[in-house]
């Protein structure tokens, strides 16, 4: 009798989600047509300018965006999130931003340090006084430059979480901030719970559930009319570094990725970063 009313009351339920979801194909070009008219008056925006060149020009960052950032342990990858950050804060109202930053690996400390740098001309070292005495006209710059960030609409999240526990914590803040262009950092990818978690058959078990968690978390986000994107940080694998690719000037690939392909599969962009230099 149990298992009769369970199956009857998801029957229910599907019936109603396929109901939601079939449309008819002139509310689609109804729509469609809508949209593009409210691009070309500008009533809408067809995405959201950083300031980052590569970005505004070639990848075109929406909602329902999901980008990846891989690179070598050691090359920048924080410092390149930072500054595409910083830079989308800058070129849009800072009212019209949130941002839920999940730093598996850094300090929000660490994190507000190098969002100054670049104002203050000082490095992360300097500015914690390591084997460096800043002066009073230097400390008097970090603290006002810092103090700007007062109004910086970010929650810093520094702990490892499960997925789950991260899409929880994610619905909650896009609740608060249903208003607004929601962004979800995972720095980075790799030190999700869930990929030390005995419980999944396999790691690659463990890496679709992550990476079909962040697309069901968009996907929700859409539905309820929430606007949402995720950045996520990536290692590469150290066959990027070996000598066999340094004909390359070690370039990286797609398939330099750790894990399984599903990562990349799931993105809308991933951006590939290589400083030639840091090898020997």
């Amino acid at each position: 009798d149990i298992y009769d009313a369970v199956i009857e009351r998801l029957e229910e339920l599907f019936e109603r989600l396929t109901d939601e979801q079939v449309k008819h194909m002139k509310y689609s070009v109804d729509n469609t047509l809508q949209e593009i008219r409210g691009y070309s008056k500008g009533e809408f925006m067809p995405y959201i300018k950083t300031g980052v060149e590569l970005i505004d020009n070639h990848i075109f960052l929406t909602d329902k965006f999901i980008m990846g950032i891989a690179a070598p342990r050691g090359c920048g990858k924080t410092r390149y999130l930072i500054h595409i950050i910083r830079s989308l804060i800058e070129n849009n109202k800072k009212n019209d931003i949130a941002i839920m930053w999940y730093s598996m690996e850094d300090s929000d400390n660490k994190i507000i340090r190098l969002f100054a740098a670049p104002y203050v001309g000082l490095t992360d070292n300097q500015m914690q006084s390591k084997n460096y005495t800043m002066t009073d006209d230097e400390l008097n710059k970090v603290t006002r430059v810092i103090s700007k960030f007062n109004d910086y609409n970010i929650d810093f999240v520094n702990r490892q979480d499960t997925m789950n526990k991260i899409s929880r914590n994610f619905a909650k803040f896009t609740r608060k901030h249903s208003d607004k262009m929601c962004f979800l950092i995972i720095d980075n990818v790799m030190l999700i719970e869930d990929l030390y978690n005995a419980g999944y058959s396999s790691q690659t078990a463990a890496e679709d559930k992550i990476a079909a968690s962040m697309r069901r978390i968009i996907t929700k986000n859409s539905s309820e009319g929430i606007r949402s994107s995720i950045i996520f940080l990536h290692h590469m694998t150290k066959e990027m570094e070996s000598r066999s690719n340094a004909e390359e000037a070690y370039r990286p690939k797609l398939a330099h990725m750790k894990g399984s392909s599903r990562f990349a599969d799931i993105c809308n962009a991933v951006i590939l970063l290589n400083n030639p230099g840091m090898h020997k």
